[in-house]
């Protein structure tokens, strides 16, 4: 049975006992959301009927910009070239065969264009050949493979990616 006398101290003591636990497990939310937590990890939730608690933010999505890369070789003279371009595959391919002739090619020819992906050149003695992936190691084994069909020889002359591009 209580103390009468100790009935009131009591009752304040478990009061404030309350507004502790209370006001400490709110202090990491915003007002109008409640802590929700686990072992190890914790999270804010809306008050159910709270109309005047903070809005949900959507993110933002990521934009991506594709890229070309084109291939342009003279193989006679020896001149490879390659272009990047995020505008068209026609655009990366006049940007490779210009840059190409700067370089001293009289027959230069696209030999590869891709698209948010990888191109290999493999030589050997007499023979070229080109691969193309999405990934650097794919497109350079393809076009050993494909030299390797005609020239025992072969090894990777080039190689090179455009992929995409994270613009926010």
């Amino acid at each position: 049975m209580l103390n009468k006398h100790r009935t009131p101290q009591i009752v304040a003591f478990l009061s404030l006992c309350s507004t502790i636990t209370s006001t400490q497990a709110q202090g990491f939310c915003p007002p109008g959301q409640y802590p929700v937590a686990g072992q190890g990890w914790h999270y804010c939730a809306g008050v159910p009927g709270n109309t005047d608690g903070p809005k949900s933010v959507p993110h933002a999505q990521a934009r991506w910009i594709n890229t070309w890369l084109s291939f342009a070789v003279d193989d006679k003279k020896g001149v490879l070239s390659a272009a990047i371009s995020s505008e068209s595959g026609k655009a990366a391919e006049a940007m490779a065969f210009t840059d190409c002739e700067k370089k001293g090619g009289t027959a230069c020819e696209a030999s590869g264009t891709i698209l948010n992906g990888c191109l290999a050149m493999a030589t050997g003695s007499g023979y070229l050949a080109i691969g193309a992936s999405g990934t650097k190691e794919d497109a350079e084994s393809e076009a050993i493979r494909k030299c390797n069909g005609g020239d025992a020889q072969c090894h990777i002359y080039h190689s090179e990616c455009a992929l995409p591009e994270r613009t926010s």
